[in-house]
């Protein structure tokens, strides 16, 4: 009995560090940053890169800005696979219809796993008038163009190679997805998101642009 008593304790005292460990397994501090070396290696956009079958970031500039001082985020960031620069907060803008931003990087094994799941779910929402963003996060953009390429993604992708949104967005790791609508966020997920848990942000957004809508004169 004793022993049963020990090793339930044992689990219990263990089991915070192992959810903690989960947490920050792909955490910017402590990333390869897309390869080895320190983290400056990707302190700099050397881009575009080439990704044949992704959208381009012109379908998002197209979309009515946001003034800053009204939006979820501050952030501009360049195109990953273009020479363009969008200005995050007009992403979700009530005009411009709801989004899907994924933060991610080529060097996080869960954002890998998880990004097959976003393309699915990107497919599927785009006949609701969802759109997915994806954010290659402190990665080299030569990396994150050709894991794109290796999966045939077609969302459109931004970089922020000094992980600015994450840090505005006050998450300590990857990945992290959020829903925008009405230029705010609704609804976010930190970790690796579940096709169940894609469409639970797509229902949050769909919801609050019906309310946003709703509440415009």
């Amino acid at each position: 009995m004793k022993s049963n008593r020990a090793w339930r304790e044992a689990v219990l005292i263990s089991l915070p560090l192992y959810l903690a460990a989960l947490v920050v397994a792909c955490a910017p501090t402590s990333s390869p940053l897309g390869g080895p070396g320190s983290r400056s290696d990707a302190a700099t956009f050397v881009g575009p890169v080439d990704v044949p079958r992704a959208e381009p970031c012109s379908s998002l500039l197209s979309r009515p800005a946001t003034p800053v001082e009204q939006g979820w985020t501050t952030v501009r960031l360049p195109c990953l696979t273009e020479e363009a620069e969008v200005e995050v907060a007009a992403l979700g803008a009530v005009e411009g219809g709801p989004v899907v931003v994924n933060l991610w990087a080529s060097w996080c094994t869960p954002c890998r796993e998880e990004m097959p799941r976003l393309e699915q779910a990107a497919r599927e929402a785009a006949d609701d008038g969802v759109r997915f963003v994806g954010v290659a996060t402190r990665d080299a953009p030569e990396r994150s163009g050709e894991f794109l390429r290796s999966l045939g993604v077609t969302f459109p992708q931004l970089s922020d190679v000094s992980g600015d949104l994450l840090a505005e967005l006050g998450v300590p790791g990857l990945p992290v997805t959020v829903a925008v609508a009405g230029g705010a966020v609704v609804g976010q997920h930190v970790g690796p998101a579940s096709a169940q848990d894609l469409a639970d942000l797509v229902n949050e957004a769909l919801d609050a642009e019906v309310a946003s809508e709703a509440a415009t004169p």
